[in-house]
């Protein structure tokens, strides 16, 4: 079985490098973007199992790489990852097709179960 294919966006690139190796060193083939411009010519690239993406970013946020990975065929798993996380910014995640909702700060294991 081929390892997941994980895109993780964030426009912190340290965040993002962290998030990488991390997801790396569990066994998955990682592709890292420092933004959600960078996340949408990724997308357009090659096909992820899972994108896991921050929603607050400048110029492109999460919920614009989230609509567009939707419409990716085969369409990945979008996970939003937030420090300024409400219930409501949670709910409407979802409403718009978000597999799964993280709050910042989290322990490295939860994104592990959220990716997996």
């Amino acid at each position: 079985m081929s390892p997941r294919r994980v895109l993780v966006v964030d426009d912190d690139a340290d965040m993002s490098s962290m998030l990488a190796r991390h997801l790396e060193s569990e066994g998955m083939a990682v592709t890292a973007a420092t933004g959600g411009r960078e996340a949408l010519k990724a997308l357009a690239a090659q096909e992820f199992d899972v994108v896991i993406t921050d929603l607050v970013m400048d110029e492109v946020g999460g919920l614009e790489v989230l609509a567009v990975a939707a419409r990716s065929r085969p369409a990945p798993r979008v996970i939003l990852m937030t420090a300024f996380g409400t219930l409501e910014t949670a709910i409407a995640a979802l409403r718009q097709g978000a597999y799964d909702y993280l709050a910042k700060p989290f322990k490295l294991a939860e994104v592990t179960v959220a990716v997996s």
